[in-house]
């Protein structure tokens, strides 16, 4: 994470931290007129002090427990969970026989609909057991309690948790407690489904940080594993190629001219088989290369990959690109992207007085890059099939089918688009279009 994205979360945090404090005093304000006694308005005080400024959501369920146990002068309060995506609920903080050592006892997960609590947090409606000997939904934890008072947590029409507390006698629980509890739990609604979120958030963080962490130690292996297969594969291939090409010198005037014919495909066929070899490790490693940027001008990128090929002597190249048209990204990215573009043009052209077109401008925001040739054009059929890696039209022996699968990977990798220009009637022209920087 940059310096300045941390800066910028954690402005965000204390902005939210400024609002949920705001929210907290206004809604313990306004409850504070409507309690109707001393002890409620105590209580209110203690759990409003207890959490504000509490992230983590067990935490404030255990604050909040401890101020209504004392409150309600009980031994078994629960507070619980609920999780909308498994439909069930979980006891995250207890009070009193549940407790041993620290840690819960007989944690229990409910299904929303079961139970008094399931069916609390399913309705969204408080109840209140006078008698849970004539409940069939009472569920029995530990031991068994007569009285039963149960309240959900709401946000914004969520019920995100419950709390639930029970004593041994019958009728002990009162409407007044009742009413009491349901505004405890508007009091915390919000800092519990902001502390619920950041925890949600924390855990994307470290799962994207921890993803992140793959794909570099993944990237550095495959990078090392191309130079491994480039070693491994083209070594033997250049071994070939010095064989015959001595071979060929040594037979030279003694042998027929099939024979110099075969000699002749075997040097073509290695020669291909080494341009297959590097192509595949270019398209496999494009990935690799996607993490430095740099600024750089259409002009420069097109002229650093004329002046590394060749141009064939019946080809007549011309250039139409707008001054400082400027692109962001990795040069060697947008270098694979023009040479092979271009090379593809130069194999396609008319094999006579073939002309070649590279155009770059700006748009609104985009910026587009078209290279048209005066060959035969690109059957509508075969447009998408070509940008697929090993697809060729079939009538070019040099061709790997791997170069416009090379473009595309790239254009993908920038968020872009490329196409052949189905209304260009002289050849064919492929156009990319780029996010403007």
């Amino acid at each position: 994470m940059s310096e300045t994205h941390s800066i910028v979360a954690l402005q965000e945090q204390l902005n939210n931290e400024i609002l949920k404090r705001k929210r907290i005093e206004f809604e313990l304000s306004v409850l504070q007129k409507n309690a109707g006694n001393s002890s409620e308005i105590n209580i209110f005080n203690d759990i409003a002090s207890k959490i504000l400024g509490v992230t983590k959501y067990e935490e404030i369920a255990w604050n909040v427990l401890n101020s209504i146990a004392n409150y309600l002068k009980c031994d078994d309060c629960i507070f619980y969970l609920v999780d909308t995506e498994q439909e069930v609920l979980t006891q995250i903080a207890a009070f009193g026989e549940k407790m041993y050592d620290g840690q819960i006892v007989n944690l229990l997960t409910i299904p929303i609909g079961d139970g008094i609590v399931g069916t609390v947090a399913k309705t969204g409606e408080p109840e209140l057991i006078h008698d849970t000997s004539k409940d069939e939904r009472y569920i029995l934890d530990i031991n068994h309690n007569n009285s039963e008072i149960t309240v959900p947590v709401i946000v914004e029409g969520r019920i995100i948790g419950i709390i639930d507390s029970e004593a041994p006698p019958k009728n002990y629980f009162n409407q007044e407690q009742l009413e009491t509890l349901n505004n405890i739990a508007q009091l915390i609604a919000a800092q519990l489904d902001n502390a619920i979120y950041l925890r949600k958030l924390t855990l994307a963080e470290q799962q994207m940080h921890e993803l992140y962490e793959k794909l570099v130690q993944r990237n550095k292996e495959l990078e090392q594993y191309a130079h491994v297969v480039s070693h491994d594969l083209k070594s033997p291939l250049r071994s070939m190629s010095a064989l015959f090409h001595w071979i060929k010198e040594d037979t030279q005037g003694f042998v027929n001219e099939e024979t110099a014919n075969h000699i002749s495909l075997i040097e073509n066929s290695i020669e291909y088989m080494e341009n297959m070899i590097s192509n595949i490790l270019s398209y496999s490693s494009i990935d690799i290369n996607f993490t430095s940027f740099d600024k750089f001008t259409l002009q420069s990128t097109v002229d650093k990959v004329i002046l590394g090929n060749r141009i064939p002597d019946h080809i007549t190249l011309k250039l139409a690109i707008e001054p400082d048209l400027e692109l962001i990204g990795n040069k060697t990215h947008f270098e694979q992207l023009i040479q092979n573009i271009l090379s593809n043009a130069f194999k396609y052209a008319d094999v006579k007085k073939g002309i070649v077109k590279i155009t770059g401008s700006s748009k609104v925001d985009n910026v587009l890059i078209s290279v048209e040739d005066n060959g035969n054009g690109v059957n509508e059929k075969y447009q998408k099939k070509i940008f697929e890696i090993f697809q060729t039209l079939g009538h070019k022996h040099d061709s790997t089918g791997v170069g416009l699968a090379i473009c595309k990977k790239i254009v993908d990798l920038y968020q872009g688009k490329i196409w052949i220009d189905n209304g260009y009637q002289e050849g064919a022209r492929f156009v990319v279009e780029f996010p403007k920087p």
